[in-house]
């Protein structure tokens, strides 16, 4: 399954391609940000320091922030989360926006975050797993969680 995740994420564009899902100002804030993140355990925690809009859109960073990334691990990570969904939405690609569109209504739905916010939370995971493997991304969220 992992395998399949990343060849039809890598297969479906570039990391300006995932960019370009998001309006304008959210993917300018995540381009200069992405090369220190791609090492880090703590992405999220990074990319939402680095943004101060995104951190003012939100009035509890910790828990909601990591509630997003915990979806993200299952819908990416867990063999057994958002099964139907997951196959669904790979069966999209390369229709990025649908993908991105659809993973944010998923997170959003299960942990009330507003998908303005959430939408480059996807966009980065999605890129970091492209540069560093989904079997790589996995692991790098349970040594954060942890």
């Amino acid at each position: 399954m992992e395998q399949d995740v990343l060849a039809a994420l890598r297969a479906a564009g570039t990391d300006e391609d995932w960019l370009s899902t998001l309006p304008q100002h959210q993917a300018g804030s995540i381009v200069g940000f992405l090369d220190s993140a791609s090492a880090s355990p703590d992405w999220a925690q990074l990319w939402l320091l680095s943004n101060e809009g995104a951190r003012s859109m939100l009035p509890e960073p910790p828990s909601l922030r990591d509630s997003v990334v915990r979806q993200l691990y299952d819908f990416f990570c867990d063999g057994r989360s958002f099964q139907h969904e997951r196959k669904e939405l790979l069966d999209r690609l390369p229709n990025r926006e649908f993908f991105v569109s659809g993973l944010t209504a998923l997170v959003v739905q299960t942990t009330g975050a507003q998908a303005a916010w959430v939408s480059p939370f996807v966009v980065v995971a999605i890129i970091l797993i492209g540069r560093m493997g989904i079997r790589a991304w996995c692991e790098t969220q349970i040594r954060s969680a942890s």
